[in-house]
């Protein structure tokens, strides 16, 4: 399994439903909208409950399987009900982060970076065997 993960571009994590058939909110499953309002001129919106706690509380960390998954996977697409989160060996980067407004070290990719590198190169399958 160390192979699957580590070699996978992706990891796709549906943190919601009870089973394989559930679908992926926002995909093949409708998920609420965000409220967006403006109010004397400022844009007030809602946002997204904590990541990590959406995580914590979704049958998918109740299963003993995943945690390889998590461990393993180099790079994750976690779907929740009210978000997308990716993660990698860098970072995270939720659904309702303006990166445009987001500090310039808030997700350090740079392909000069001994880490970015290694995070964004795919591992060589016959240097596992």
């Amino acid at each position: 399994m160390a192979t699957i993960y580590g070699c996978a571009a992706l990891t796709i994590v549906a943190l919601t439903g009870k089973d394989s058939n559930a679908g992926l909110p926002g995909i093949s499953v409708p998920r609420p909208a965000q409220v967006r309002e403006t109010v004397n001129g400022h844009k007030l919106f809602t946002i997204s409950p904590d990541i990590e706690s959406e995580i914590e509380r979704s049958m998918w960390a109740t299963r003993a399987w995943t945690l390889q998954e998590e461990l393993l996977s180099r790079r994750m697409l976690h779907f929740t009900e009210s978000q997308v989160d990716f993660s990698c060996l860098l970072g995270s980067v939720r659904e309702d982060v303006d990166m445009a407004t987001a500090p310039k070290d808030y997700l350090p990719l740079h392909p000069t970076l001994p880490m970015a590198q290694m995070a964004l190169r795919a591992p060589s399958v016959s240097s596992k065997l």
